[in-house]
C-alpha cells in the first residue's frame, strides 16, 4: 500500500496538525489508561509522574 501525505506548508495549517495530532495521541493514553486494571488515584498518579518526568 502506498500512502501520500501532503504536509501543511503555513505556519498557522502546521499548528493545527499539531494539535490534532496531540488530541489523538491524548486520546490514545486516556483510552490506554482506562483499560488498566488500577484505581482512579493510581491512574492520576501515574499521568502526574509522567508529566514531572517530562517537565525535567
Amino acid at each position: 500500500m502506498n500512502v501520500v501525505v501532503h504536509f501543511p506548508k503555513s505556519e498557522k495549517d502546521k499548528k493545527e496538525l499539531a494539535n490534532r495530532v496531540a488530541a489523538i495521541q491524548a486520546d490514545a493514553v486516556i483510552s490506554y489508561l482506562d483499560s488498566l486494571p488500577y484505581s482512579r488515584e493510581d491512574k492520576l498518579r501515574l499521568l502526574n509522574d509522567l508529566n514531572i518526568e517530562k517537565k525535567n
